[in-house]
């Protein structure tokens, strides 16, 4: 009898400001509801906010969150940077021109600039006139420099001032499998980046920290940044057979949602329905974003099976064993009931037996009845003392038997040493040249029951020889 269970070992949830999800630099404060102030309206101010846990550069992610560079357009300055890095989350960079983000290395960071480091200093920065976004590397903003992997767009299309006071809607999408990085600013695609960024920036690690800076020099502004609930999003999830989990849309201005098909889910009206599909579904969602524009996305939810399978409730004769498998090649963790942790358990005795097996992110768990009766159909009998004196009474060792298809005989020293071997018909041992003693002997037999059922039985025991 089977009883298959399976638990979801990981759930996405965003953890709430409680659970302290960020780490805080420099002069960044936190200002409730997922925002923070990444520098205050003063000269040469510096600030950072880490996430604590890593990000996956070898899975597709999806950020949104809403930038303010202040009001102050004329002597504001400087900007903030998305940042992706693996030197760790205790790093800070230099305030000024550098946005909190010189230093950091390896890195890639996309910069929101919004103060012109040309027009002082003659410092030959590469600047351009208006407020902008690029892509650069390894803390290095000088876009005469080869460390520049995307030259300076507008912000804005339009190429409008965004020191206005207001919070402009930031997206930053990765795709792994186009190694492609495309930058949203107010819902306008403005930057879309091709490199292999594991590789190329790096150097293998597919795990990267990831969090905003800004600073300001002798001009100032004062920067925030709101974590939109529930980021990162999520284009694909996995459920575990039989279990749900939580579909969740990036935030609509109008809190209005509707996703297809309506089965499996819920509530299809809401930002987050619960979704328990029978088959791997991809979900559509639709609602308006915060600049007012129609936006539809997908979610493929896919369902985690395995092939654990102890098999049906089971008969075991007196002296056979039964090995049981999970059949779980890519298993995590096993655990039988008896606290082993092998593929297999051999098992002969009677009993209800299970198996917790981890794969694939869930918990999967099977048990199989074991039970035990005397369906011996065949008989063996072997005498515990034999005299091979040659008076022609009991002179040999000689295995009695009915019923047996066929078998092996075997008589061993005290050492281990086979003295013996025989097959069916060929089962007399004469003892000769031996002394007196006591002798172990092994015969393992097949038969055929009733039921025209195979079975091998072993058998074990000792033979005292007397002269």
């Amino acid at each position: 009898m089977k009883r298959l269970f399976a638990a979801l070992i990981w759930v996405f949830a965003w953890v709430g400001a409680d659970a302290q999800p960020y780490k805080l630099l420099g002069g960044a404060t936190a200002l409730g509801g997922d925002c923070y102030q990444i520098t205050k309206a003063a000269p040469n101010q510096r600030g950072v906010v880490w996430r604590n846990d890593k990000i996956k550069l070898n899975e597709p992610f999806d950020l949104e969150f809403l930038m303010n560079f202040g009001d102050r357009d004329q002597n504001g300055s400087d900007g903030m940077v998305f940042i992706l890095q693996t030197a760790g989350n205790d790093k800070l960079g230099p305030n000024g021109r550098d946005l909190g983000f010189s230093g950091i290395f390896p890195s890639l960071g996309v910069e929101f600039d919004t103060f012109q480091n040309n027009r002082t200093g003659g410092t030959g920065y590469g600047d351009p006139e208006f407020d902008h976004i690029a892509v650069v590397s390894n803390g290095n903003g000088n876009h005469t420099t080869p460390h520049t992997l995307f030259m300076p767009v507008p912000a804005l299309e339009s190429g409008r001032n965004i020191e206005d006071g207001r919070g402009h809607l930031v997206r930053i999408a990765w795709n792994p499998t186009a190694r492609e990085l495309d930058v949203y600013f107010d819902c306008q695609q403005r930057v879309k980046l091709r490199k292999d960024l594991i590789t190329d920036l790096f150097e293998g690690q597919t795990e990267v920290w990831w969090g905003i800076s800004g600073s300001t020099g002798t001009a100032y502004n004062r920067h925030t940044v709101c974590l939109l609930p529930r980021t990162p999003f999520q284009s694909t999830m996995t459920v575990c057979a039989g279990e749900s989990g939580t579909l969740t849309s990036r935030m609509a201005v109008d809190n209005q949602y509707r996703w297809f098909p309506a089965e499996g889910l819920d509530n299809p009206t809401v930002r987050s329905p619960k979704v328990r599909p029978l088959r791997p579904t991809t979900y559509t969602v639709s609602y308006r974003n915060h600049c007012g524009q129609s936006v539809t996305d997908t979610i493929r939810v896919s369902i985690a099976t395995s092939n654990l399978e102890l098999g049906k409730d089971t008969t075991l004769c007196e002296g056979q064993t039964l090995t049981l498998s999970t059949h779980c090649q890519n298993a995590t963790t096993v655990l039988w009931n008896d606290g082993t942790g092998k593929a297999t358990l051999t098992v002969h005795q009677p009993g209800r037996y299970w198996v917790r097996v981890e794969e694939a992110g869930c918990v999967f768990l099977d048990t199989v009845l074991v039970r035990l009766e005397s369906c011996q159909e065949a008989n063996v009998y072997i005498p515990d003392v034999f005299t091979p004196n040659g008076d022609g009474v009991n002179d040999v060792l000689t295995l009695h038997y009915s019923g047996i298809d066929s078998y092996e005989f075997f008589v061993y020293d005290r050492w281990g040493v086979v003295l013996y071997k025989g097959e069916l018909n060929k089962a007399a041992w004469d003892g000769q040249n031996y002394p007196a003693g006591l002798y172990t002997w092994v015969v393992r037999y097949r038969f055929t029951d009733q039921k025209q059922q195979k079975h091998e039985v072993r058998k074990m025991g000792q033979v005292q020889l007397w002269r």
